[in-house]
């Protein structure tokens, strides 16, 4: 079996996995600041991490204004497919753990 990179992808997936739920945490709290608060997170480091992906998409998920942000129209579509991906998720892992072993 190889796993060479695998330790990698392994921390590529959970940090994304955390940007996007945190995505959608903060579509509508409105506010990374009070995301990072909820998530136990450093502000600073919450608004890294979704520039980071923005960077990787190529695009802004989010308009930022004094005192808050604002999902844009793409930020809005990218945030409906997290949330479905990340329900699909949660579906896939209660049934795996509702089968006998």
């Amino acid at each position: 079996m190889q796993t060479e990179g695998c330790w990698e992808a392994r921390v590529t997936c959970r940090s994304n996995l955390g940007t996007y739920g945190a995505l959608r945490v903060a579509e509508r709290c409105g506010s990374f600041r009070k995301t990072a608060d909820l998530l136990a997170l450093k502000q600073s480091n919450l608004s890294r991490r979704v520039r980071h992906l923005e960077e990787q998409l190529g695009i802004a998920l989010f308009e930022r204004m004094n005192g808050g942000v604002r999902p844009t129209a793409a930020g809005r579509d990218f945030a409906d497919g997290v949330r479905r991906v990340l329900n699909e998720l949660q579906i896939v892992s209660e049934r795996a753990t509702s089968r006998p072993s």
